[in-house]
């Protein structure tokens, strides 16, 4: 029923604090009313009073039809809300998102706790929650100072990822090639060994009924404990991550038990305070030269062990079962996309080993460039073929081509690896020929510079020598000039 307020009036009557309320109201669904309140409380409770209805009236004219309230114009004005987005018939009830845990090895411990989880979306695809989680254990009442203390308080927000166990397929038992060289027999050993233990694994039988999840948390821990002579208190805020499952364990008509096995472990910058029981007196001794201050704890620690009861409105052998559809296309089109790339991969090493051997241990070089072109081939098939034929909007095609194209690298990578393995020595060798190839090509090198230099030396020195005799010849000339003059002079005199 809804009650909108169309007058309030407060006035102070001679009767010293009390105060007159007078409120006229009329029922919207029920036609028009005036209901007459006449109280004398306190100010107090007169306040609290006027509050109430003034939230009352804002959130009754807020649903009251706008056409009743308002001028037309400003109606005409006014934008049209956004509809709200329908609900899929699908979806999940507020109260089948919620859980409700307590952890029964801190009650052993003799620390209260309680944890609640809500799921992110109303989907029945969703596997992410968040959950937070309190812990409070903090001196309890004593006449005196005890000489055994353990307080503790720590609330943990955090989230987690649900998922389920899938059906494991058995792998192709691997074959030893024929003319197998010691590398092919390495490979088929470490390969049948790989065959063995994913067999094993394969044939484990599944469990429904357990629900694994993944996830990780922030805290903030005050501590106080002493069980020895000396005890530690101080605060603490960490990080870390948190692995477990969920199991069934009772269902009723409104409801159903779990039980939850998690181990939660990470860091923490914490801080601590050594002190110890005076036994003479009613107090505790600080000892300052062994407390330290906030400082980052360099290992690992397990922050929580934990063996929960956990309330939820669906038991969780029933949750977080269905894949989205748009999620298992794309499985899908990876695994065909997967599967295109074995199957060239596989046929061209069946080659390898058997009517090429003989042309690639010839010629390794051919072998890794042949393999790029049939990967290269089969890439172009995904992008052409499979991809299309799959119908995927625009977006989910590029994922996919961004995928195809990290399994064509991977597939050349890891090729490129056995490649090198098997021809290790033919590599070795071929990289030795090409390396004494480019030293005796230097050396080539140097000694024609060396004789290069060696002619250039040459023809200057002979140049420089036919220069110093015209030089000579010249000198020779003007002294036979010089004596001839002086001899001409003393046969004038």
């Amino acid at each position: 029923m809804k009650i909108m307020c169309d007058f309030a009036k407060i006035s102070r009557g001679n009767g010293g604090g009390n105060i007159k309320i007078i409120i006229f109201a009329r029922f919207c669904d029920c036609g028009q009313l005036m209901v007459f309140v006449r109280n004398n409380y306190s100010i107090g409770q007169h306040f609290a009073m006027c509050c109430l209805l003034l939230c009352l009236s804002v959130n009754t004219y807020a649903d009251e039809d706008p056409e009743e309230t308002k001028p037309v114009a400003e109606n005409a004005a006014k934008p049209e809300k956004k509809a709200k987005k329908e609900q899929s018939p699908d979806d999940k009830p507020m109260l089948d998102r919620w859980a409700f845990k307590t952890n029964a090895v801190e009650w052993m411990l003799t620390i209260p706790n309680f944890e609640f989880e809500f799921e992110l979306s109303p989907s029945p695809y969703n596997r992410w929650a968040l959950n937070l989680e309190a812990k409070y254990n903090w001196e309890t009442y004593h006449k005196n100072v005890p000489s055994v203390v353990f307080n503790l308080f720590d609330i943990r927000p955090g989230f987690r990822y649900y998922f389920r166990q899938k059906p494991r397929v058995i792998p192709e038992r691997p074959r030893m090639p024929e003319n197998a060289s010691v590398q092919d027999s390495v490979d088929f050993i470490r390969n049948s060994a790989r065959f063995c233990r994913d067999s094993a694994r394969a044939e484990r039988p599944i469990k429904p009924w357990r629900a694994y999840f993944l996830g990780g948390y922030v805290d903030y821990a005050s501590y106080s404990a002493k069980f020895a002579p000396k005890g530690i208190q101080g605060n603490a805020v960490g990080f870390g991550a948190v692995a477990g499952y969920a199991l069934p364990l009772r269902a009723y008509k409104n409801g159903a038990v779990d039980i939850e096995f998690a181990l939660s472990a990470g860091f923490a910058i914490a801080s601590k305070d050594v002190f110890s029981h005076s036994s003479d007196g009613n107090y505790y001794v600080r000892h300052v030269d062994e407390s330290r201050g906030w400082h980052f704890v360099p290992y690992p620690t397990v922050t929580e062990i934990k063996v929960a009861f956990v309330w939820r409105h669906i038991s969780i052998k029933d949750k977080y079962i269905k894949e989205d559809p748009k999620i298992e296309k794309l499985a899908r089109v990876e695994k065909d996309i997967r599967a295109g790339f074995d199957n060239e991969v596989k046929i061209f090493k069946d080659n390898a080993g058997g009517s090429n051997k003989e042309r690639y241990d010839a010629g390794p070089q051919s072998m890794l460039d042949e393999f790029g072109v049939v990967v290269d081939n089969e890439y172009q098939r995904v992008l052409t073929v499979v991809i299309p034929n799959y119908g995927l909007e625009e977006a989910d095609a590029k994922v996919m081509e961004k995928k195809a194209d990290a399994i064509r690298k991977q597939y050349l990578k890891d090729f490129e690896k056995e490649w090198k393995k098997r021809y290790a020595g033919v590599l070795m060798e071929a990289a030795a020929a090409e390396k004494t190839e480019k030293k005796a090509l230097k050396q080539a090198e140097k000694s024609e510079a060396a004789e290069k230099k060696a002619q250039e030396k040459a023809l200057k020195a002979a140049s420089g020598g036919d220069a110093a005799d015209a030089q000579k010849d010249e000198d020779a000339g003007t002294e036979t000039v010089k004596v001839k003059k002086v001899k001409k002079t003393d046969k004038n005199q």
